[in-house]
């Protein structure tokens, strides 16, 4: 029973040291990406962007806002 206990150890212990080495080889590889491309993002800035563009919609009003009433709306931000 008490060399069933010792080898779990030393299965744990493997395991744990296999699982860091993983994710030391994934941090080394994450730094040697290449970085994203102008046009990569500018696609990106277009996507989060959505449908609405740049609108912000601020506090509880009578300004129509994105189907909701709201205080302030802002809108055409950019950061070009």
């Amino acid at each position: 029973m008490k060399n069933m206990k010792q080898k779990s150890k030393i299965l744990a212990v493997m395991a744990i040291c296999i699982m860091g080495m993983v994710g030391l080889y994934q941090v080394h590889n994450a730094k040697e990406k290449q970085p994203l491309s102008d046009l990569a993002l500018e696609n990106i800035n277009a996507l989060a962007s959505g449908e609405n563009g740049n609108v912000y919609c601020i506090g509880r009003g009578d300004i129509e806002c994105l189907g909701n009433r709201v205080e302030f709306r802002y809108d055409g931000f950019s950061l070009d």
